[in-house]
């Protein structure tokens, strides 16, 4: 579970629970937390894949196949992340067949949002954006979609001068599915690149997914 240190004063962590799944607000282009519900039934445009709790399964970069993708199969493709809602689903994302995950942002104005996908067998370090000079990192999401495994796996969120000036390695668990939120709201003065600082869990770690979604503002 994600943990306040103690010296935390700015920062707000909300903690997955397992009775909330994480879901795509389109109107708030954002990830949010929604109460448990039936996966089958029907919901409106916002909820309309609920997943989470073990039911999604990540892909990787789409690519073309043979069979398709399976209902609640996950996949990144230019820049943004989707979720299958048929079977046999041979079609590019975005279409009717997919729902989206995540999108990014544009880079410019206020409100924008970035994402990355991360897996168990990504590098080490990898940048996630580059902050214009002046824009303000307000939220810093870590979705878990399936947990890591390994020896004591773990991710930090920060730049080249302060590894984890945006999210600890106490501020989330990868190997529990759920959303890890921290509100570091830190106004960057120059141009810097965002990256994660990532260990996989060594020779052990042979599973895990998971997106990482930054919001800012200039």
């Amino acid at each position: 579970m994600a943990r306040v240190p103690s010296s935390t004063t700015v920062r707000n962590i909300t903690p997955p629970a397992s009775t909330r799944i994480p879901y795509m607000d389109t109107v708030l282009s954002r990830i949010v937390l929604a109460p448990s519900i039936d996966r089958h039934a029907s919901y409106p445009d916002t909820l309309r894949f609920p997943y989470g709790n073990g039911n999604i399964m990540w892909k990787g970069q789409w690519e073309i196949l043979v069979d398709g993708y399976d209902l609640y199969d996950a996949v990144f493709n230019n820049g943004s992340s989707y979720v299958s809602n048929v079977v046999s689903n041979k079609e590019e994302p975005p279409s009717d067949t997919w729902d989206l995950l995540a999108s990014e942002g544009t880079g410019a104005g206020g409100g924008d949002e970035f994402t990355l996908p991360i897996a168990w067998g990504d590098v080490s370090t990898q940048k996630v954006l580059t902050v214009p000079a002046g824009s303000t990192v307000l939220e810093v999401h870590l979705v878990i979609l399936e947990p890591f495994d390994g020896i004591n796996p773990s991710l930090t969120i920060g730049d080249a001068s302060v590894n984890d000036r945006l999210m600890a390695r106490i501020e989330n668990d990868m190997t529990s599915i759920g959303t890890y939120d921290v509100y570091p709201s830190y106004k960057y003065h120059v141009t810097t690149d965002i990256n994660y600082y990532f260990s996989n869990g060594g020779p052990g770690a042979t599973t895990g997914s998971g997106l990482i979604v930054v919001n800012l503002v200039e």
